[in-house]
């Protein structure tokens, strides 16, 4: 049983894996992590700015920021060198209740946004897509404090094995915001700046999720066996 449960294991992870880049020899999936306190993106969305920046004569929300890291469900991180994060979008509408106000954009282009670094074989583009699913931002009244979440579809990238899963929705962001002056319901009919932190993370397929249930049923497996 001991060895029926280590080949299982084994071929989770030799087969679960193929197509995508060698580094990535792992159960977890990706993350990458951004953070604007630590530099600026390419600034072809923000004018040269890191954080976030709105312009409510275009009615435009972009966002620039460093890519820090790749992490594999915090057992793996991987840095990256000279990356960088830019987003661009375009508000739908507004709403409000009694403690949060929230914008709903959508994607300008078919390259709403763009990743930029080198994970080890050259700078490159990591990453690059469009918000084509939506993308919501929500601030707590009151606050300069507010979060947001969206999801993308990938198109290009050395990551694009990653991302790009069989129903094409390829991955989500969240992301947490500071703004320079608090959140009200007419936030967004005035310009703001602020910073911005958070991660890109794959949205999995079915079989992704069951290759990685097998795979972790199959160590559990061995660990009991070797005992």
């Amino acid at each position: 049983m001991r060895f029926i449960a280590t080949l299982t294991l084994m071929l989770c992870l030799v087969f679960g894996r193929q197509g995508t880049p060698a580094f990535a020899l792992t159960l977890g999936l990706p993350e990458i992590q951004f953070d604007s306190t630590q530099g600026g993106g390419q600034g072809q969305y923000t004018y040269g700015r890191s954080g976030v920046l709105y312009l409510n004569s275009f009615q435009d929300f972009r966002v620039s920021a460093a890519a820090t890291s790749i992490s594999f469900n915090g057992v793996t991180s991987i840095p990256i060198t000279g990356g960088t994060v830019d987003y661009y979008l375009r508000l739908i509408d507004v709403t409000t209740d009694q403690t949060t106000v929230t914008a709903h954009f959508t994607g300008v282009s078919s390259r709403d946004f763009v990743v930029m670094g080198d994970i080890g074989n050259g700078f490159t583009t990591l990453l690059a897509g469009s918000f084509r699913y939506g993308f919501t931002m929500t601030g707590l009244i009151g606050t300069n404090s507010g979060f947001g979440e969206g999801m993308f579809r990938i198109t290009e990238g050395a990551l694009l094995p990653y991302y790009a899963q069989g129903n094409g929705l390829g991955g989500d962001t969240n992301m947490q915001f500071t703004i320079s002056s608090s959140f009200s319901p007419a936030t967004f009919s005035s310009l703001f700046s602020g910073t911005v932190k958070g991660d890109l993370a794959p949205v999995p397929e079915a079989s992704s999720l069951i290759l990685l249930g097998v795979g972790l049923s199959a160590l559990g497996m061995w660990q009991f066996f070797k005992r």
